[in-house]
């Protein structure tokens, strides 16, 4: 999807953001990312931490957007707001791949190795901290 697509059809706001609700967004990706790497990875937990590492890149790129001004109400937009307001196609193209794998475990009952639990975990908080790269001090 594209960036003015996703202003044009309104599932993107442009909002003034309040400096306490950015911080608060940092901290509960913070809390989300810490709480995912304290879960031991078994075959009954793979599939939960690896959709926790997503809400935690998730948290991060709410609070990167709300920094630069906007709401984003679509994850395929949060794709296109790293590629073209962002600028970081690498990390737009890898957060694509890791919506994708998200949404196979969220709404296909699509199963999850213990390693591929561990690589995707390990791929958003490499990714999460690019996002916050990003974000002004």
């Amino acid at each position: 999807m594209r960036w003015e697509t996703c202003l044009e059809e309104h599932i993107v706001h442009k909002q003034v953001a309040d400096a306490d609700d950015i911080a608060v967004l940092l901290r509960q990706s913070d809390n989300t990312m810490h709480t995912t790497k304290r879960i031991e990875t078994d075959e009954q937990t793979a599939r939960s931490k690896a959709l926790l590492a997503y809400d935690a890149v998730r948290e991060a790129l709410e609070a990167l957007s709300a920094q630069k001004g906007y709401d984003v109400h679509n994850h395929e937009c949060y794709k296109a707001f790293l590629r073209d307001v962002v600028g970081a196609a690498e990390a737009a193209s890898t957060f694509n791949d890791l919506r994708k794998r998200r949404n196979q475990l969220e709404y296909d009952a699509s199963p999850i190795t213990i390693s591929d639990a561990e690589v995707f975990v390990e791929t958003a908080d490499q990714l999460r901290n690019d996002v916050l790269f990003f974000v002004d001090d």
